[in-house]
């Protein structure tokens, strides 16, 4: 029978992991709004009487493009897609929840202090502007004014023009939307690195050396990240800190993951990746997975006296 803390950890992987896929899910609608609006914006703009029917190379044309410009951040950054980040962001105050309940299962005088409430605080503030703020205007928001400069500019064909637009903002078969391809990261890091950090403090404060890495194995997941996770079936079903370092360096149950020839790293970590580190960036960008800390008394005897103990 699962105990309270492993119920927990599971509590806490499906929060984290429904947080990125709800959002995620959400996208393709949303950008398929933002294409509507800003085809409504455009329609602004003159043009030819000729077929095929193309942008006017004209004074006004210009002019209209200016006030499209500033339009187009309320039609990128629209009601819906607010209302989608909102709904993200309150996955935060799960996540502390679900935490403090955990650690409370380690020491029933755990108390997190005023750090972590800060720690929130700007994590959620950095998520919102990355998310709304200038980070989108300067991916999707600029990228469209060049789309509509460029055209605007060479008289490009108006059944074109469109085409670029619906091509850059909305999902299809031949790839992801401008959206997708930007909140993606984002919504992935900006929750998992704020749970990792919230583990890396309580680490700290309560003197813990002990681990376990965590998450659903997806059809994206990296083979650094499968290795880790089957380990707990092997040889690893607990990771001492004194193992991390042979770990980053791509070392798992004796076998060499596949490392990229640059950093030298498991493929897909980031290249400042360290042992210090590490529960923070874990397998890199998107890494869906956490390194959960853990109470010694849960861990076997044998691999305690291996490691010396706390």
């Amino acid at each position: 029978m699962a105990t309270k803390g492993e119920l927990l950890v599971d509590d806490l992987v499906k929060t984290l992991e429904g947080a990125i896929d709800d959002f995620d899910s959400k996208v393709p609608a949303l950008q398929s709004k933002m294409y509507k609006e800003a085809l409504d914006l455009v329609s602004q703009l003159e043009t030819t009487t000729s077929r095929p029917k193309k942008l006017k190379v004209s004074l006004k044309n210009m002019r209209i493009l200016a006030r499209i410009r500033s339009q187009m951040q309320g039609a990128i950054v629209n009601d819906s897609y607010i209302k989608e980040v909102d709904s993200y962001l309150k996955t935060w105050e799960k996540i502390d929840k679900i935490n403090g309940e955990y650690f409370s299962t380690i020491t029933t005088t755990w108390k997190p202090s005023t750090v972590f409430a800060e720690l929130k605080k700007q994590s959620i503030e950095a998520a919102r502007e990355r998310l709304l703020g200038s980070g989108i205007s300067g991916s999707i928001v600029n990228r469209v004014n060049d789309i509509l400069l460029s055209n605007i500019t060479t008289g490009g064909n108006y059944a074109d023009f469109t085409e670029q637009l619906r091509t850059f903002l909305v999902t299809d078969e031949n790839g992801d939307g401008a959206l997708q391809k930007y909140s993606g990261q984002i919504v992935n890091d900006s929750i998992a690195i704020y749970n990792a950090q919230y583990h890396q403090l309580a680490t700290q404060d309560l003197g813990l050396v002990w681990f376990q890495y965590v998450g659903t194995l997806k059809k994206t997941s990296r083979a650094f990240c499968k290795a880790l996770i089957d380990a707990k079936q092997d040889c690893m079903p607990f990771i001492h800190q004194s193992q991390i370092a042979e770990i980053v360096k791509g070392t798992i149950c004796g076998k060499r993951v596949p490392l990229n020839e640059k950093t030298g790293l498991p493929e897909g970590m980031r290249p400042d990746t360290n042992s210090s580190n590490f529960i923070d960036y874990r397998g890199g960008y998107r890494c869906n997975h956490s390194l959960i800390p853990v109470d010694e008394a849960i861990v076997p005897d044998e691999l305690v006296k291996k490691y010396g103990g706390q």
